[in-house]
């Protein structure tokens, strides 16, 4: 089970399992992550999620486990050319770059 292609996880999956040589077969694919909770706390299907998309929806017939190699996701500020250089946002992405501690890539 899995969210669908174009979710980042789905992706992701698909690199893990090539990495492997393990076919990947995604019996079931959904946008809502709720969905994917209650189909997989019946069965003995997995998934991927990053653990603040499943926290909400974790309960005692649920176990996370996390993996040994942790994924990170590239989050992307993204807003119109125009209002780059207002000053509410200059100061908001001043703000992410010491909070994330990691560059903001400027694209031309």
């Amino acid at each position: 089970m899995s969210l669908e292609s174009g979710s980042g996880i789905y992706e992701k999956m698909v690199e893990i399992y090539n990495n492997a040589g393990i076919p990947l077969n995604v019996g079931f694919k959904t946008t809502h992550i709720e969905t994917i909770m209650g189909m997989i706390k019946n069965s003995d299907q997995i998934t991927f999620l990053f653990k603040k998309s499943a926290m909400p929806f974790m309960n005692k017939q649920l176990v996370m486990l996390s993996l040994d190699q942790p994924i990170y996701s590239n989050l992307e500020l993204i807003c119109p050319r125009e209002n780059q250089h207002k000053p509410a946002l200059t100061k908001f992405i001043e703000y992410m770059k010491k909070y994330t501690s990691e560059p903001v890539e400027s694209y031309p």
